[in-house]
């Protein structure tokens, strides 16, 4: 939840999802589906966001041994992905070829995910109504927009961080 609705903003754009359910993580439990939704390139560089060109390597290389011990991967890119940089629609071809499977409805993708791995966006709030834990990618693109880290904990307090260039990608067991 973002402080300009905390001052009495008006929400525009996305609606919440209807049909998202509170799925609570009160003790452990195994990770059998993660949600990777990655937000679009915006119209120009400085509002580029998306992790998918980053993440998306590892994501192919690791979904063998994820689909091999029985974790299921959806991938649910931003509509607009590849409008402005055609390469991130190939990305996406590599991810859907080594096992991920497409999250077509919105609702039924975060309420089928036990952890969600998203970019800044507002997926990320409607996620956050599920109670079920979340992951940003901080890919070099976004440390160098926010050097300051406690940009990230004041804007986006209940989500874990991967470093994805200093660190393998966060073990789902």
């Amino acid at each position: 939840i973002r402080r300009w609705v905390w001052g009495g903003a008006c929400s525009i754009g996305t609606v919440l999802v209807e049909g998202v359910h509170k799925d609570r993580w009160d003790h452990p439990r195994p990770v059998r589906t993660i949600l990777y939704a990655p937000t679009w390139e915006g119209y120009s560089d400085p509002g580029d966001f998306t992790s998918l060109d980053v993440v998306g390597p590892h994501l192919v290389a690791m979904l063998p041994e994820l689909t091999g011990r029985g974790t299921r991967v959806i991938l649910r890119p931003h509509p607009a992905t590849g409008v402005r940089r055609p390469e991130l629609r190939e990305i996406c071809d590599a991810i859907y070829a080594a096992g991920a499977e497409p999250g077509a409805d919105k609702a039924d993708a975060l309420g089928r995910a036990d952890v969600l791995i998203a970019d800044v966006s507002g997926l990320m709030a409607e996620f956050l109504f599920t109670e079920k834990p979340s992951v940003i990618p901080v890919t070099g693109r976004l440390a160098k927009r926010h050097p300051d880290a406690s940009w990230l904990d004041h804007e986006y307090p209940w989500v874990y961080r991967w470093p994805v260039a200093g660190v393998d990608a966060p073990d789902p067991e």
